[in-house]
């Protein structure tokens, strides 16, 4: 008798052991799963930025809300491409090749719609220099693609003489990859002047 209560007691402790057994592997694994499903839902949110040739790291909501910024500075960049012209062809030509990874045939169309004035003759058999200056960027996000309206000013330096100019350009944006020629992954579409007028002109003496 006595034999048969320690048999059953044994059977009721391995039973028991074996219950806690399953019910820690079936916790082990429900915990092994949410680690990695966050581990996996962390690691979607993370961007990798290459910074001089370090890797720096930003999550994928400050991506989101420095995306205003990241298409002011795209048109920033540009407007200084195309409008900064020092008298050297091959300069300018090393700026347009740049300037054209940032948008679309629009920016190609300016640049003839300038050659066929001999804007870029002019400057250069002046040996004059052209920089630009930006004074604002509005951009409206609300919808897409996106649009925007850039004001700048352009200060013309001849030997004799500096003209400042006014220039006004509108466009339209839309979002393509990041590329190395492109970092902010945007497109500048149907890019026009729409002000480019004189406002002073000064002697050099």
């Amino acid at each position: 008798m006595k034999s048969l209560h320690n048999i059953e007691t044994s059977f009721q402790l391995t039973k028991t052991i074996a219950i806690v057994a399953v019910l820690a592997s079936l916790i082990y694994s429900l915990v092994i799963t949410f680690l990695y499903f966050k581990n996996a839902n962390e690691s979607a949110e993370r961007v990798y930025i290459m910074s001089s040739g370090a890797a720096i790291e930003a999550f994928s909501s400050n991506v989101r809300e420095n995306r205003p910024a990241e298409v002011r500075h795209h048109l920033k960049r540009l407007h200084e491409l195309f409008f900064t012209i020092s008298p050297d062809p091959k300069s300018i030509e090393r700026n347009l090749e740049k300037a054209y990874y940032y948008g679309d045939a629009s920016i190609k169309k300016l640049y003839e719609a300038y050659s066929e004035k001999q804007y870029y003759y002019d400057l250069i058999s002046a040996n004059a220099s052209q920089e630009i200056n930006i004074d604002s960027v509005y951009v409206d996000m609300k919808d897409y693609p996106f649009t925007a309206k850039c004001y700048s000013t352009i200060r013309i330096n001849r030997a004799t003489t500096k003209t400042t100019r006014t220039l006004v350009t509108d466009c339209t944006i839309m979002e393509i990859n990041r590329s190395d020629n492109n970092p902010h992954g945007l497109m500048v579409q149907n890019w026009r002047v729409v002000e480019n007028k004189d406002v002073k002109a000064e002697d050099n003496f």
